[in-house]
Parts: C-alpha cells; sequence; structure tokens
C-alpha cells in the first residue's frame, strides 16, 4: 500500500508525506518528529504517528496535550 498525506493549511499547506507499506512517520512540532511543523502550536513536540501496512494504515495519538481527533 502507498499512502500520500497531504497537508492542506497553515505553513505545512501543500507539503506532502508518502508511505509505502512498512513504513511509520511521527508527525509533529519538535525535531522529535520525522515531519514537524514548528509554526502549528496545536501540535505537541511528537503528536501523533502514521504508520501503514499491507491492508490499512494506523493513526496513534503519542499523548499528545490536545489529542488527536
Amino acid at each position: 500500500m502507498r499512502v500520500v498525506v497531504e497537508i492542506r493549511t497553515d505553513s505545512g499547506a501543500g507539503e506532502k508525506i508518502r508511505l509505502k507499506t512498512g513504513e511509520a512517520a511521527r508527525i509533529g512540532r519538535t525535531t522529535r518528529a520525522d515531519f514537524a511543523f514548528p509554526q502549528d502550536t496545536y501540535l505537541s513536540g511528537a503528536h501523533f504517528a502514521l504508520t501503514c501496512e499491507e491492508d490499512a494504515c494506523r493513526l496513534t495519538d503519542l499523548k499528545s496535550s490536545n489529542g488527536t481527533f
């Protein structure tokens, strides 16, 4: 499975995160994340992880302050 996550708003608008089967990425505000968006004050340092497997992807909250919905 190949997944493309496109950032739609704020400072990262237009940026794309591409993941293949077996890959994972941490998204957040600091360098603790694989993809950091320092201007986004709603994100925690490492806010959530996206993991892709052959038949599905999983989004996991990384104990962020604001939660993941």
